[in-house]
């Protein structure tokens, strides 16, 4: 939430800072210029101080404790910065005339509507800026029209309803994404743990490679069966540890392919042995591939002596 907040802020500083020199500008003569003055003042100190938190958020360590503190102190700026734009409307309405107060109308809902782009993830502020600007723009709309404005005040709640009920329903969303997520994460590491628990008690070794062949996540016991080091193998090319031949051009049409495929045979050199590999794997969903090797050195010898045999 934090994260999608800030940086929904950020997108709406240059919409924040346009708003903030369109009032002073249209209203320069006509409202105080210390309350001018001040009100946009606080809008700089509050975006400035946005910024600082988001650089801090970006250092140190990300413990639950910190990211609460930093949630706390961005929703108290968020009630900050919408009380002062709800004290700003009536009292410019007081003064705004003709295309003043077109220019006073279209930055009060930009600004009541900006809670589908900042506060997506932040219902409760969304509901302060919603619930604090509606009265701002009800009165202010009282103040220029008096009691005419009955219409524009009805239109206004039937957008204030549905802008609710898009904040609401965009809060169960998040809420939704945020369970699958935990459950994804959860069984990740069911299938991390099952899977390095086969690898633990088996013959076979579990690889991964990238869309481009690169090995990834090397294991103690891959590496060790391939005669080198983890950090050696981790971001090598996989076709380039087995020896030139057809066997291995097929590897890498079908590793290039990404398609699956069972059981094709390898050589690689490991110091001054000759080995075998049984190589099958299965593309996945993110564009990686994961497989399994096992040694078949053995088997590959017998049959080389059981087919010399037959000829000879």
């Amino acid at each position: 939430r934090l994260k999608d907040y800030i940086a929904g802020v950020r997108l709406a500083v240059l919409p924040s800072l346009g708003s903030v020199v369109g009032l002073l500008y249209t209203f320069r003569d006509q409202a105080p210029l210390g309350f001018l003055l001040g009100w946009a003042g606080v809008q700089l100190v509050v975006l400035a101080i946005y910024s600082v938190f988001a650089h801090r958020l970006g250092t140190g360590p990300l413990t639950f404790d910190r990211l609460r503190k930093h949630w706390r102190r961005c929703m108290a700026l968020e009630f900050v910065r919408s009380a002062n734009w709800a004290v700003v409307f009536p009292v410019l309405a007081t003064v705004a005339t003709g295309v003043d107060a077109v220019v006073l109308a279209v930055i009060a809902i930009t600004n009541l509507y900006g809670v589908l782009l900042v506060h997506r993830t932040a219902p409760a502020a969304a509901m302060v800026r919603i619930a604090a600007l509606t009265v701002s723009i009800c009165v202010a709309t009282m103040i220029q029209v008096g009691a005419g404005a009955w219409p524009a005040l009805i239109l206004l709640g039937v957008f204030v309803i549905a802008l609710v009920g898009s904040v609401r329903d965009q809060n169960r969303q998040i809420i939704r994404g945020a369970v699958a997520e935990i459950s994804r994460r959860e069984a990740d590491g069911t299938v991390g743990l099952l899977l390095n628990d086969y690898e633990e008690h088996s013959s076979d070794w579990l690889w991964t490679v990238e869309p481009d062949g690169i090995l990834r996540n090397v294991s103690e016991r891959f590496a060790a069966a391939a005669g080198k080091h983890p950090q050696e193998l981790e971001g090598a090319r996989f076709v380039d540890l087995f020896a030139i031949g057809s066997e291995r051009e097929q590897l890498a049409r079908h590793l290039l392919d990404h398609t699956r495929f069972r059981d094709i045979v390898v050589k690689l050199g490991i110091g001054d042995t000759m080995r075998y590999w049984k190589i099958s794997a299965r593309p996945r969903d993110d564009g990686w591939m994961s497989g399994v090797a096992c040694d078949v050195t053995g088997d590959r010898l017998n049959e080389e002596r059981v087919a010399f045999m037959a000829h000879y």
